[in-house]
């Protein structure tokens, strides 16, 4: 036989193999390699198909960014390998079910955006397709309703880059934890190592992580999940996102927006401001820097002392402000805020205090001490001292006095009022003679907070 035609199954579309041939005498031991001839070769390249499948999409490998009452969804799928392509101009087609917007993708990109979105939930068909047509079966994504996705949100996403190829994941529970059945973590290696807030643009995977069984019921708001990720490369520029997923559909994946070092750096809070809003309270506000998101907070402790005493109250992971309440007026206070980083751990860090006073009120006692040391049968000297809690500085005090006529009491008008804060004596002038009066002085702060600012007579 001088033609022989060999069938070779089993191969893959578009690919280049090598395919040697060799002969043997059919009398000669198969087993001595000796008797074999030299090898031939022939190359070809197998023709082109259909891709064999769709990319792989998770139930919750998707974005929603809110604008309004419009959103933008971005889609998210696992690459195909280059040799799953199965043929040149290969692509991905990401379209919406009910064909309102289509997008053809590049190869390379893991993602689709479509923009001005209703809220109303959406399904979203990808599929791969090179030169000859495209895969048979669609990937399909449920997109839910904006409203189902409030309150499902992983919130704090952190990750600590602790090396060896992984990445510490850490997230607090979403306000609805009892409905999450799992969380999915996804993991993209960005082709240019930018992290977000970049959009990733390179290979896409993700794994799924179980509820911890003793997190599922519980109430207390800084209960944190954290989960070791072991990525495929030694490398820390992978960008990391968290989904919640409930028994028919997912929040979404929500991105952390940066990457701490382990033992790098020295967690701290950045921006914390104190601004007096009231005579009796204190404002409070605070940021995270990069650090202290990765550190997993549990909570923040708000310090605030006087000369002669010092009180603090907790408050919740998800606080960035408060307003400290029943507070002295016009008195100085240090105010500082501190991380709670353990939940098993009653200690916190230490930050330094920052110093304010509250507004002035009206004088929370009366003028000391008044006296009228000096009367003569027309006039009076009268002396005081200043309110023993004055709540402000003293600007100014108003005399009003009354002489009884057959068991009535006149008061004098126009009131006396002296414009000297620092006064402690007065002469009132032309007064009835053998007159029983009553006299009144207040004191009155500057700039009063609550109308009149008088206290005390």
């Amino acid at each position: 036989q001088d033609e022989f035609r060999v069938r070779l199954p089993g191969l893959k579309p578009y690919t280049n193999y090598t395919v040697s041939i060799q002969m043997i005498s059919a009398k000669a031991d198969r087993r001595n390699a000796n008797l074999w001839s030299k090898k031939v070769y022939a190359w070809a390249l197998t023709n082109s198909s259909i891709p064999d499948h769709s990319p792989q999409v998770a139930a919750g490998s998707f974005e929603t960014i809110k604008s309004g009452p419009s959103r933008t969804v971005l889609v998210y799928w696992k690459l195909l390998h280059p040799w799953e392509w199965n043929g040149p101009d290969f692509s991905y087609t990401a379209r919406l079910e009910d064909k309102s917007q289509f997008k053809s993708v590049d190869r390379n990109k893991s993602y689709a955006e479509f923009s001005n979105l209703t809220n109303i939930g959406q399904t979203v068909l990808v599929t791969a397709e090179n030169i000859v047509g495209s895969a048979q079966m669609d990937s399909r994504l449920k997109i839910p309703q904006a409203s189902f996705i409030i309150g499902l949100e992983p919130r704090s996403v952190t990750k600590v880059w602790i090396g060896e190829g992984t990445y510490r994941v850490a997230w607090r529970h979403p306000v609805r934890r009892s409905e999450v059945t799992s969380y999915t973590l996804f993991f993209c290696k960005d082709r240019a190592g930018k992290d977000r807030p970049y959009q990733c643009d390179g290979w896409l995977d993700w794994l799924q992580v179980e509820v911890e069984p003793s997190q599922r019921h519980q109430e207390i708001d800084s209960v944190v999940q954290t989960y070791d990720l072991t990525l495929p490369e030694d490398d820390y520029s992978y960008q990391v996102a968290v989904a919640a997923n409930t028994q028919y559909q997912s929040s979404g994946m929500f991105w952390t927006t940066c990457t701490v070092i382990h033992n790098r750096v020295e967690s701290k809070l950045t921006s914390v401001n104190v601004k007096p809003v009231k005579s009796t309270s204190i404002e409070v506000t605070w940021n995270l820097d990069c650090s202290d998101q990765a550190s997993v907070v549990y909570g923040y402790r708000i310090g605030y002392c006087t000369e002669d005493v010092c009180k603090s109250v907790d408050v919740s992971a998800d606080h960035k402000e408060y307003t400290l309440t029943g507070l002295k007026p016009f008195t100085e206070y240090q105010v500082g805020v501190r991380i709670k980083d353990d939940y098993k751990d009653e200690s916190y860090r230490k930050l330094d205090y920052k110093l304010t006073k509250t507004l002035p009120d009206r004088p929370g006692s009366p003028p000391q001490s008044l006296t009228a040391p000096d009367v003569t049968a027309n006039s009076v000297t009268l002396t005081w001292a200043p309110p023993l809690v004055p709540n402000g500085i003293i600007e100014k005090y108003v005399i009003s006095y009354a002489h009884f006529l057959d068991h009535r009491k006149l008061w004098t008008t126009p009131v006396v009022t002296i414009s000297d804060g620092n006064s402690t004596d007065f002469i009132i002038n032309k007064l009835l003679s053998f007159t029983r009066y009553e006299v009144n002085v207040t004191a009155c702060t500057l700039a009063p907070v609550h109308g009149g600012g008088n206290a005390g007579d």
